[in-house]
């Protein structure tokens, strides 16, 4: 019998095959699974409070509500679930306005599936998270 803990995450992508790649990833994982999806910003808020996941996969470019002010809803209101953003945008800018609304970690969408399940368990045991690349260019 098993004693891990089933950790449930919600994805907020825009694009479909992405959304769908990342499901898969994200189920190899015995105890990871996808309890909700959302291809925008304003429903993924309406949803998340609604299934309170324990980590969120936020896009940053998502129609109607943006992946900042979305964070930012959820942690007002959730504050215990976990964001960690996935996204494409690269620039300090972006990565500050995501930390400052709260999200817990920042993956850029070409990392590997290894480090995507480090990103999650480190945000789930409550360290922040970035991705290396982008650590090592913060730090210089």
């Amino acid at each position: 019998m098993s004693t891990t803990k089933m950790v449930t995450v919600f994805l907020a992508e825009d694009h479909m095959i992405s959304r769908m790649g990342l499901r898969m990833l994200i189920e190899q994982s015995s105890h990871l699974t996808v309890v909700g999806e959302a291809e925008d910003g304003e429903s993924a808020v309406e949803k998340i409070l609604e299934c309170q996941p324990n980590v969120v996969m936020m896009d940053l470019d998502l129609p109607k509500v943006n992946g900042i002010e979305a964070t930012t809803r959820i942690k007002a209101q959730l504050p215990n679930t976990k964001v960690l953003i996935f996204t494409t945008s690269d620039d300090d800018s972006s990565i500050f306005s995501a930390l400052k609304a709260g999200a817990d970690g920042y993956c850029l969408k070409t990392i590997s599936g290894e480090l995507l399940a480090m990103a999650i368990e480190s945000v789930l045991n409550g360290a922040a998270w970035l991705s290396p690349g982008r650590a090592n260019k913060a730090l210089r």
